[in-house]
C-alpha cells in the first residue's frame, strides 16, 4: 500500500482552477505539457482535516506553487501552493490559495455532483501510473464545501472523502505553513 500511495504521489497531476473547467487533452495543447513529479513523504501523524493549516500540521509534506492559467499558458495571477503527504490509508492535499485581492471567492453551486467546477473551486485530477487515456479520478471542492467527484466518465461514482474550507481573506486567516 505504501509504494502505491508514494507512486500516486509523485504522479498526479494537480488542476487548481479558478472558475475555469478544462478540456481535454487533445483540445487543449496546455494540457498535453510533461506532468511534473514531485516526490512525497510519508507523514507519521495524519493532518486534520478542518479547513486550517495549523503550524508544522504539514511539515513533512511535499510543496508546490507556480501554477498555470490553462487559457494562456502564463503564471496564474493569483496563485495556490498545494501541499501533499499520506500515511497507511489515505493521501492528503492543502490546498492554499492567495488571491490578489481580499475578497471570497464566487461561488454559487450548492448540490453535490453538480457544477461546481465553474466556480472558484479547488480541482484535482489524479491518474494512477499506467493508467492512459480517460482513466482517471476527479475531485472538485468550492469555498462552501460543495464537492463533485468522478471515476473517469462516471459521474454516479462518490468516492469516500473529505472536504473542508476557511474562505475568509488570507489576512484573517493570519497566514499559514
Amino acid at each position: 500500500m505504501t509504494q502505491a500511495l508514494g507512486m500516486v504521489g509523485m504522479l498526479c497531476v494537480l488542476a487548481a482552477s479558478l472558475g475555469r473547467h478544462a478540456t481535454a487533452a487533445e483540445e487543449e495543447p496546455l494540457l498535453a505539457l510533461p506532468v511534473p513529479l514531485m516526490t512525497v513523504v510519508k507523514t507519521p501523524k495524519a493532518p486534520t482535516i478542518d479547513g486550517k493549516l495549523a503550524p508544522g500540521e504539514w511539515r513533512y509534506a511535499a510543496s508546490t506553487p507556480g501554477f498555470l492559467n490553462l487559457a494562456d499558458g502564463n503564471l496564474a495571477a493569483e496563485q495556490t501552493v498545494v501541499s501533499m503527504t499520506y500515511d497507511e490509508d489515505r493521501l492528503y492535499f492543502a490546498f492554499e490559495c492567495l488571491l490578489t485581492t481580499e475578497r471570497s471567492p464566487a461561488v454559487s453551486e450548492s448540490r453535490r455532483d453538480r457544477g461546481v467546477w465553474g466556480d472558484e473551486a479547488l480541482e484535482l485530477f489524479m491518474q494512477l501510473p499506467g493508467h492512459e487515456g480517460n482513466e482517471f479520478y476527479q475531485f472538485v471542492g468550492n469555498s462552501i464545501g460543495t464537492i463533485f467527484d468522478r471515476y473517469n466518465r462516471d459521474k454516479s461514482w462518490d468516492a469516500r472523502w473529505q472536504f473542508a474550507e476557511d474562505p475568509r481573506p488570507s489576512t484573517e486567516r493570519g497566514g499559514s505553513t
